[in-house]
């Protein structure tokens, strides 16, 4: 947490274990805001998560990419990496900008060891043109994480219909 901005992660610690939402993070946030008399004038909020593949280059590049490029230059691809941005209203109240990027990485996880992975981040932010003019109230910025949260599983369904990368 910072004057400039304050972060928030949350790492699942067992595969039962579910999200437990923006609440506690925004509680944290007003107090910070009230205590300071601190403006806000950008929002955003970034979700990262990852299914295990075995060839996560080949993963990605088949499920994007079509069939005339499985031969060649793309039949063996190490890695491989999909950014896409677009702007829209969320929630019907803030212009976004929206960022999904899929790319290959490798996770670690104790005993297990390290595993390739196809990770997805995604992030949504309002716009930093708009910083010198904006003051989200405390309604607007519950309504932003309320909005995003939703968002995030839409977004992925359209990118992976199955719901993962497969």
């Amino acid at each position: 947490m910072s004057s400039e901005r304050l972060d928030v992660f949350w790492q699942r610690t067992g595969e039962a274990v579910p999200f437990p939402g923006l609440s506690k993070a925004l509680s944290l946030l007003q107090e910070y805001r009230t205590f300071l008399g601190a403006r806000v004038a950008r929002l955003a909020a970034v979700l990262t998560r990852f299914a295990p593949a075995e060839l996560p280059g080949l993963v990605l590049a088949r499920h994007f990419c079509t069939q005339r490029w499985s031969t060649a230059p793309l039949n063996r691809p190490e890695n491989f990496e999909l950014h896409a941005h677009k702007r829209f209203m969320l929630g019907g109240r803030f212009m976004v900008n929206s960022w999904v990027r899929n790319k290959t990485a490798t996770a670690s996880s104790g005993s297990a060891g390290e595993r390739s992975i196809v990770l997805v981040e995604q992030d949504l932010n309002t716009l930093a043109e708009d910083i010198a003019s904006r003051d989200f109230s405390q309604d607007e910025i519950g309504a932003f994480f309320q909005a995003a949260e939703s968002e995030f599983d839409t977004i992925l369904g359209l990118y992976y219909p199955s719901g993962e990368p497969s």
